[in-house]
C-alpha cells in the first residue's frame, strides 16, 4: 500500500474520477486514499485538469498517473518544479504551467524526453536549464511574460520545434545556434532588448509568422530574404532607418508592419512579392508615399497614419488595385486630385487639418467607408449623395452647423458619427436611412429629434437626453473610439422593444 499526499477533495475527485463509488465515497469524507499498486483502476486518466486550485506544489500522487498525456496546472502558486513528480509519467506529451510563480527551469527538466508542448508562461523565471535542449520531441515552447535573460545556446537541439514564443522578457542577444530550429513556424521575439538578430536566421526556410516588434533594432540581416515561406513580419517600434533589398524576395510575404521606425523611405524592388496584402509605415518620416508597390496585385491595404512630413502627390492614382488607405495624423490641408482615380473602399483622414470638404472624395463612388473625425470642416456639401455605397460616414469632432438634406439619400449607411459638432438639428430625410443602425449625435446643440424614424426600429442614438429608454450598454460610443466600425449588437424578440422610439 503505498499512501498518497493529502489534497483537497476537489482535486482528488478530478485525479481518481475512475474509482468505484465505494471509494469516493471515502475519499470525499476522509480526504484520504490509499492505492494499491496492483490495481488498475487509474489506468483511463489520460487528461488531468488541476488548473486554478490554489495549489502552491505540484501532488507528488501525480506520478503513479502513468498514463497521462495531458496535464494543466496552469492559474496556481506553485513555485518550484520537481521532477520527481513526473518521472513515471513515461506517456506525458503536453504539460501546462502558465500563470504561476515559477523562477526556474531545473536541469531535471530533461527527463520528460516524450514531451511535444510545454506551456511555462507567465511565471518569473530568470533562469532555463542547458538540458532543456533534451526534449528533442517538443514541437510548442512558450515561454513568454517571464524574466529571462539570456538563452541557452542548447535551445539548438530543438529541432522538431514548430513555435517558440518568447515575448515579453528582458532578451537582449539571441544563441547562432537557434539557427538549427529548421522546424519552427511561429517566432515571436516581441517586447525584449534585442539590438540584433542571430547569424543564419535566413536558415529557418519553414517560418511563416516573424513578431519582432518593440525591441531596439536598428538594421535588419541581409539574409532575411531567405524567408521564403514568410507570411507575417512585424517589426513596429524598433529603430530601423533602412530595410535591407532582399525583402523584395520574399515572395509569400502577406503582412509587413513597421510602424513606428525612423525609415524615411522605403525603396526596393518588390516585383516578386506578390502576395503582399497589407504594408503599415505609421509614424515613419516617409515623404510620400512608396510608388514601387504600384505593380502589387494583390496590395489592398496601406496605412500611413501619423507620417507627419508625408507629402500626397497626383502619382497616388497610380495604385490602382488599393482598398483601403489610412492618412490619420498627417497635418494634411488638402488632397491632390489623383486620389479620385483610386478604387478604394475605406479612406481614413482622421486628425489632420482639413477645412474644406476635399471634392475629390466624391468621385470614389467605390467607397464605403468614409472617416473624417478631428478635422476643422464646417461644410459637407450636398454632392456627398454621390458615394452612394457608403455604410460607414464618422464626421465627429469638427465645425459643422448642419449637415446637407442630401445625405438621406444614402439608403446604404448603417453608422454615422456626428459628435461634438455645433449642430442644432438633423435632417428630416434621415427617416430614409432604413439601414441606419447608429446615430451618435452628442455633444451638440440637439434638443429634440423632429422626426420618427418609423423604418428604423433597430436604430440605436447615443444620446439619453432625447432617448433615455435606450439599451446601448454594451456599445462602446467614445469619440476616441480607435477602430471603426462600432460593433452593433444583435437584436432579439425579447428586445426589440427597447430600441424602437416611438
Amino acid at each position: 500500500m503505498v499512501r498518497f499526499t493529502l489534497l483537497p477533495v476537489e482535486i482528488l475527485n478530478k485525479i481518481y474520477k475512475e474509482l468505484d463509488s465505494e471509494s469516493q465515497d471515502s475519499l470525499r469524507h476522509s480526504c484520504k486514499l490509499f492505492y494499491n499498486k496492483s490495481s488498475n483502476k487509474l489506468k483511463k486518466v489520460k487528461k488531468l485538469d488541476l488548473s486554478n486550485k490554489h495549489i502552491e506544489t505540484i501532488p507528488e500522487a501525480i506520478r503513479h498517473l502513468q498514463n497521462v498525456t495531458k496535464l494543466n496546472l496552469e492559474y496556481n502558486n506553485i513555485q518550484t518544479i520537481s521532477i520527481y513528480n513526473f518521472c513515471n509519467l513515461v506517456n506525458l506529451r503536453e504539460i501546462c504551467l502558465q500563470h504561476n510563480k515559477i523562477t526556474a527551469i531545473p536541469k531535471e527538466i530533461g527527463y520528460l524526453k516524450n514531451l511535444n508542448k510545454l506551456n511555462l508562461s507567465y511565471n518569473k523565471i530568470n533562469t532555463i536549464s542547458p538540458n532543456l535542449g533534451s526534449l528533442i520531441k517538443l514541437t510548442e515552447l512558450k515561454l513568454q511574460n517571464n524574466n529571462i535573460k539570456e538563452i541557452p545556446s542548447e535551445i539548438g537541439k530543438l529541432f522538431n520545434l514548430n513555435i517558440l514564443y518568447l515575448f515579453n522578457n528582458n532578451i537582449k542577444e539571441l544563441p547562432n545556434e537557434m539557427k538549427k530550429l529548421i522546424s519552427l513556424k511561429k517566432l515571436d521575439l516581441s517586447y525584449n532588448c534585442l539590438i540584433s538578430l542571430f547569424n543564419g536566421i535566413g536558415e529557418l526556410v519553414n517560418l511563416n509568422f516573424l513578431n519582432l516588434q518593440n525591441n531596439k533594432l536598428s538594421q535588419l540581416p541581409i539574409e532575411i530574404g531567405n524567408l521564403k515561406n514568410i507570411r507575417t513580419i512585424n517589426m513596429q517600434n524598433n529603430k530601423l532607418e533602412i530595410l535591407p533589398e532582399t525583402i523584395g524576395n520574399l515572395n509569400n510575404l502577406q503582412t509587413l508592419t513597421l510602424n513606428n521606425n525612423n525609415l524615411s523611405e522605403v525603396e526596393f524592388n518588390c516585383e516578386n512579392m506578390t502576395s503582399l496584402k497589407e504594408i503599415s509605415l505609421c509614424n515613419n518620416p516617409i515623404l510620400q508615399v512608396p510608388l514601387t508597390f504600384k505593380c502589387l496585385e494583390n496590395l489592398t491595404t496601406i496605412k500611413l497614419n501619423k507620417c507627419k512630413w508625408l507629402l500626397l502627390s497626383d502619382d497616388i492614382s497610380l495604385l490602382q488595385h488599393l482598398k483601403a488607405l489610412y492618412l490619420d495624423e498627417n497635418n494634411l490641408e488638402f488632397l491632390p486630385d489623383g486620389i479620385k482615380s483610386l478604387n478604394i473602399t475605406v479612406l481614413s483622414l482622421k486628425k489632420n487639418k482639413l477645412k474644406k470638404f476635399p471634392t475629390q472624395i466624391l468621385f470614389i463612388k467605390s467607397l464605403k467607408e468614409l472617416y473624417l473625425d478631428d478635422n476643422e470642416l464646417f461644410f459637407i456639401p450636398q454632392e456627398i449623395k454621390n458615394l452612394t455605397n457608403l455604410n460607414y460616414l464618422t464626421l465627429s469632432n469638427n465645425k459643422l452647423r448642419f449637415v446637407p438634406q442630401d445625405i438621406g439619400r444614402i439608403e446604404s449607411l448603417l453608422q454615422i458619427r456626428l459628435e461634438n459638432n455645433y449642430l442644432r438639428s438633423i435632417p428630416n430625410t434621415f427617416e430614409k436611412l432604413i439601414n441606419l443602425q447608429l446615430l451618435c449625435i452628442k455633444g451638440n446643440e440637439i434638443t429634440e429629434l423632429p422626426f420618427k424614424f418609423k423604418k428604423t426600429p433597430n436604430l440605436i442614438v447615443d444620446d439619453e437626453t432625447i432617448f433615455p429608454n435606450r439599451a446601448r450598454k454594451s456599445i462602446s460610443l467614445n469619440s476616441d473610439t480607435p477602430s471603426y466600425p462600432i460593433p452593433i449588437p444583435k437584436v432579439n424578440s425579447s428586445t426589440k422593444e427597447w430600441y424602437k422610439i416611438w
